[in-house]
């Protein structure tokens, strides 16, 4: 079935910039410490020598100066980053002397006496996680956020938002695009990237050597805005070029002599953001999936385009677009003549299996004005869905899908899942029926996001990220747990595993790597502000201890 399309010329207007000039006021303020010369809310006060020691594994015994706390022995609630202590050995007028209780994580030690609370230094607690020290990454990607990364022969491709890393940016923007060596060091730049936009999913193509990036793009490097640049493009990651071509237009001169562009030899793209690209196995015709919150396939129509004009075909369609390898349209893929409403939602993640077949997730509930699944679907290699897949779905937000081979793990704002309760998280069997094994606790104080299942070198364990402050499994009491936590495949926080501080930020993609130590870890990216509470740059990496 040949696609109906919509051209429509485009014409390309230089815009006049203004500038204006703002008076600045200088103002003086005062930086006295207001309470400098106050006396200790009741008389309590640390003491300037640290905890000894500053570090050490739950049950330790630590000892930190404080005054003024023997009077209220009696009275008084003492915390390692919000976890009680139960186990306190001594109080005199300047010391302190208590044991790091189960479950403790990274963080202050405070101390509460009525309703005043005084906070102290910060213990580190040790266990089977730790900040890799063989990751040589300081400040990260700054501007910006990194979506996706890929692993190479020189290390990672880090695609986003941002527009430096590590502060090398020697003055123009890296337009979230960056080659770094396996421990997180700057090897080069991709021009000027995405420049102002941004790269949220890349896909390398089999056998070509080529790389699809997608997202929000209009223009790659230096090339000038083309309109075939449309929120995807194929890029050599050799070469650090855009895959082009050379394309001849019609002269706006009739005698002269054609005019000559470098385009994109992709000539195809979406009309909306892309969140995931997609290139599907050759069994299935190795063609390119464009996923997210689209409405329509465009591409330019150059036998009628200048220099000055472009002529764009345009067509309807909604959320999944499938090009050819030149990035014409598939219109035997979740095409109509008569456009469908697709979706009546958002989606917020995707993932493709080997087959082909391609699952979305997000907040909707109908397709084409067909009941489905509840905020998931699964569409079948050739764009068709499966009302199989999923049961009834479920009863919230899906912010995120994994897979590991053998089961899915969802993350979200949801209760249920196809009438099971699941509280934020969920594992599905391959055939989307829900693994009653695994029965997530109770999440408080925020939600979870993103969850993924280690491999069975690293005991299935399964972390899950997010705003969470709390969580109660079926087996432990409630745990103060800041954004990230280690669970066992039934559900429960995993010993040892769980001693690492405040995480702040939304994971993106975790993978499972091993180090310069020959040490196994994981690698997180996203928009990450902080973990253990540290700064974070966007991007860590994580060594798992045996």
């Amino acid at each position: 079935m040949s696609p109906i399309l919509i051209r429509v010329a485009k014409v390309f207007c230089a815009a006049l910039l203004f500038s204006t000039v703002a008076c600045n006021k200088s103002n003086s303020y005062s930086s006295t410490n207001l309470y400098t010369a106050g006396e200790a809310p009741l008389g309590i006060k640390f003491l300037d020598n640290a905890l000894v020691p500053a570090s050490g594994a739950e049950n330790s015994t630590v000892s930190v100066g404080i005054q003024g706390l023997k009077k209220y022995a009696g009275e008084l609630q003492i915390a390692v980053n919000g976890t009680p202590v139960t186990t306190i050995k001594t109080i005199t007028d300047s010391m302190l002397v208590f044991s790091i209780p189960k479950w403790a994580s990274t963080g202050a030690v405070t101390v509460q006496v009525k309703d005043q609370v005084f906070f102290g230094p910060v213990f580190k607690v040790e266990g089977k996680l730790r900040s890799d020290v063989s990751f040589r990454v300081i400040n990260g990607a700054t501007g910006g956020s990194i979506f996706d990364f890929y692993p190479n022969a020189s290390g990672y491709i880090l695609a986003g938002s941002f527009s430096d890393y590590e502060y090398t940016n020697s003055g123009t923007t890296y337009g979230g695009l960056v080659q770094v060596d396996a421990n997180g060091v700057f090897l080069h730049k991709y021009g000027r990237g995405a420049n102002s936009g941004s790269i949220n999913s890349v896909a390398p193509v089999p056998g070509t050597g080529k790389l699809m990036i997608a997202g929000n793009i209009s223009l790659y490097d230096t090339f000038p805005s083309r309109p075939n640049i449309a929120n995807i493009a194929r890029i050599d990651p050799i070469t650090s070029l855009l895959d082009t071509m050379k394309s001849l237009v019609n002269s706006t001169q009739p005698l002269s002599p054609p005019d000559t562009a470098i385009v994109s030899a992709f000539n195809g793209g979406v009309s909306g953001t892309v969140s995931k690209v997609f290139v599907q196995p050759a069994s299935v015709g190795g063609k390119i999936v464009a996923v997210g919150n689209l409405y329509g396939y465009q591409s330019v129509y150059y036998p009628k385009s200048t220099l000055l004009t472009s002529w764009t075909d345009f067509a309807p369609i909604n959320q999944l677009v499938r090009m050819n390898y030149n990035g014409s349209i598939d219109s035997t893929y979740n095409y109509s003549v008569v456009p469908g409403a697709g979706l009546n939602g958002i989606i917020s993640d995707a993932y493709m299996l080997n087959d082909g077949s391609i699952i979305v997730v997000g907040l909707f509930t109908s397709f084409n004005g067909k009941s489905i699944p509840h905020n998931i679907a699964k569409f079948n290699a050739d764009g068709t869905i499966d009302n199989s897949f999923g049961g009834l779905g479920c009863d919230g937000i899906i912010s995120s899908i994994t897979y590991n081979g053998t089961s899915f793990l969802l993350a979200g704002t949801f209760k249920s899942f196809n009438g099971t309760p699941a509280n934020g998280v969920v594992m599905l069997n391959s055939d989307g029926s829900v693994n009653t094994t695994f029965k997530c606790g109770q999440i408080t104080g925020g939600s979870a996001n993103y969850a993924v299942q280690l491999s069975a070198a690293s005991n299935n364990y399964i972390i899950v990220t997010g705003s969470f402050n709390k969580y109660t499994d079926n087996v432990n009491p409630t745990v103060v747990k800041q954004g990230f936590m280690v669970l066992d495949q039934n559900g429960n926080l995993v010993p040892g595993y769980n001693n690492m501080g405040l995480f702040e930020g939304t994971t993106k993609k975790i993978i499972e790597v091993t180090n310069s130590l020959g040490h196994p870890a994981i690698m997180m990216v996203g928009n990450i502000s902080k973990f253990d509470g540290k700064p974070a740059g966007n991007i860590v990496r994580i060594e798992l201890l045996k």
